[in-house]
């Protein structure tokens, strides 16, 4: 038992420091990319940086003669009734339009209407659309439906065929971390499920996904979450 202890400790504290330090190179990372963007870009002259305006804002300008061209996103947005579409239609949009414009607008869209009431339905969207397990979209459906689902969420995952219980539980403990974590206190070491149990997700795996929601939450509360573990 003490074995088995020091294991699940071990793994905890490489989780939860490989969850930070991927964070901070994950933003050090962007923000390197950014500025190699912003020099390729001030390079080829394609805008330069005026002196704050009295507000104290920098103001971007292009060298572009074409004034027009200010107004193309606008229109490419006004261009597309979200509203009147439906969650097939937008779940469709969402990952099948050639715009990515367009598709990230329209997948916010979808989650700006999902209620705990229709999140199956959106879910079911996503599948027919083609959604696949490695798509951003399908994690942040179901981060978000764990956020404003909780334990319907999780429970209701557990009966179907394509899950993504990590997300799930990680979006449940952003939002409500006592009664997440509370519900997984109660599950087995190896949690079969799906039809006729042939699913198997390990416990430690779980944990995992709660330390990612409670860092999303309070790195704080991560830190102690796994510190319980460790107890």
């Amino acid at each position: 038992m003490r074995n088995l202890i020091l294991t699940h400790g071990f793994w905890a504290i490489a989780m939860v420091t490989a969850f930070f330090v991927g964070m901070g190179w994950q933003r050090s990372a962007t923000a390197d990319r950014q500025k190699s963007e912003i020099q390729n870009q001030a390079s080829r002259g394609q805008f330069t940086l005026s002196a704050p305006s009295e507000t104290g804002m920098t103001r971007t300008t292009s060298n572009r003669t074409d004034s027009g061209e200010s107004g193309i996103i606008p229109k490419l947005i006004q261009g597309t009734s979200f509203i009147e579409m439906g969650i097939e239609g937008l779940a469709a949009m969402s990952l099948k339009d050639p715009n990515q414009l367009k598709r990230r607008l329209a997948f916010n869209h979808l989650l700006s209407q999902m209620t705990s009431e229709n999140a199956v339905q959106i879910r079911e969207g996503l599948i027919t659309a083609g959604v696949s397990n490695r798509d951003s979209e399908w994690r942040d459906f179901n981060y978000a439906w764990g956020t404003i689902a909780g334990e319907a969420a999780f429970s209701g995952s557990l009966t179907m065929e394509k899950v993504d219980l990590y997300s799930v539980i990680s979006g449940w403990a952003s939002a409500d971390p006592t009664n997440a974590i509370a519900f997984l206190d109660q599950l087995p070491e190896k949690l079969a499920h799906g039809p006729g149990n042939k699913l198997k997700t390990d416990r430690l795996d779980l944990e995992k996904g709660i330390v990612a929601g409670l860092a999303d939450r309070n790195r704080d509360e991560a830190t102690k979450y796994v510190s319980k573990l460790l107890a």
